[in-house]
């Protein structure tokens, strides 16, 4: 049974060609049969291995039939011929791409797992934090209201006393506001 790549996506896209290899195997090749023949591992490389069909082996050659059937002794004892065109040597090559692409997807997702973990802690960590003023009762008091306290100096909204209002004018002010959200006015 013969292993068809389309099925395992992502394709490996480098293939690694052993040149001193190739060209000892290859030498007594004609410079047609060399290119038909590396269309051939190219085309293998892509899509896998080739049905055993003139029509279709040609055209993967880019050549005529007549031109098919001519080349073809020369090249065939490069494959393994049952049904497909098998190459040993680049299954071998696709089965080491494989085991790397998938080792690379399995150290790139527990690295991203890791990334939104530690994303997560750092969050979680800033928002205890935050709310850790917040455990206790809140002292809340509409704004407007006469409960309404003047800021303290020590929070850092009003610096001198010369910012502050006189206080003869709280009371006004207050009463302003409170008409001002209860609507009858339209400013305070």
């Amino acid at each position: 049974m013969s292993k068809h790549y389309t099925d395992n996506p992502p394709r490996p896209f480098r293939l690694s060609i052993n040149v001193s290899d190739l060209i000892a195997d290859t030498l007594y090749l004609s410079p047609a049969e060399f290119g038909c023949y590396m269309r051939l591992l190219l085309a293998y490389w892509r899509t896998g291995p080739a049905k055993n069909d003139d029509r279709v082996l040609a055209r993967i050659a880019g050549m005529t039939l007549r031109e098919w059937s001519a080349v073809r002794p020369k090249i065939a004892p490069f494959f393994d011929i049952a049904g497909e065109w098998i190459h040993w040597r680049l299954d071998a090559e696709l089965e080491a791409a494989y085991v790397a692409i998938n080792a690379n997807r399995k150290r790139t997702q527990a690295a991203t797992a890791a990334r939104k973990e530690r994303c997560v802690r750092r969050d979680v960590e800033r928002n205890v934090g935050r709310t850790e003023h917040r455990d206790g009762p809140l002292d809340v008091v509409q704004t407007g209201s006469k409960d309404q306290k003047a800021p303290s100096q020590g929070d850092g909204c009003l610096k001198t006393d010369a910012d502050r209002c006189p206080p003869e004018w709280d009371d006004d002010l207050r009463d302003a506001e409170d008409r001002f959200m209860a609507g009858e006015s339209d400013h305070v």
